[in-house]
């Protein structure tokens, strides 16, 4: 008489147990692209959001283009860190122009020359302008995960 017991081997338990790990990571390589993208997505979409700032400032001044000033105080007795006019006037929204990982709002980057290729920090866009004394023409370099986004509007 043979008996039958019930039951998993041990190798049939490793085997599905190796499967399953292989399964979890596989959704865990995708969702974690998939979070890398969104941020992105949204990194950029809020520099397309400053460069809207930028276009309705300029329309709004007579076609001159924000400084530095414009973006944060500055002077002798102001606050670096206080939001300028493009934020106090309601260009750009303090609260949500945040970088989607930090959750700290962007700090534009005044510069007249571009940045340099190795210059990669997620929560600065560089607000590059071709002449600081008579600025006509801009573009937007924002770090992403995948790389810098250049917008030239």
């Amino acid at each position: 008489m043979k008996h039958k017991n019930k039951g998993f081997t041990l190798v049939e338990i490793i085997m599905v147990l190796g499967i399953a790990s292989l399964i979890t990571a596989a959704v865990f390589i995708a969702v974690s692209g998939a979070q890398r993208s969104a941020r992105d997505t949204t990194r950029r979409a809020d520099t397309q959001k400053l460069a809207t700032a930028i276009e309705q400032y300029a329309a709004n001044n007579n076609g001159k283009l924000p400084g530095s000033q414009d973006f944060f105080q500055t002077g002798a007795n102001a606050d670096s860190s206080a939001p300028g006019d493009l934020y106090t006037k309601g260009y750009i929204a303090n609260d949500k122009f945040k970088d989607p990982t930090t959750g700290k709002t962007y700090f534009v980057l005044y510069r007249t020359t571009p940045l340099p290729n190795n210059f990669c920090f997620p929560t600065y866009v560089g607000y590059i302008v071709n002449d600081a004394a008579n600025p006509t023409s801009y573009r937007l370099e924002t770090c992403l995960e995948s790389g810098i986004y250049k917008y030239t509007p």
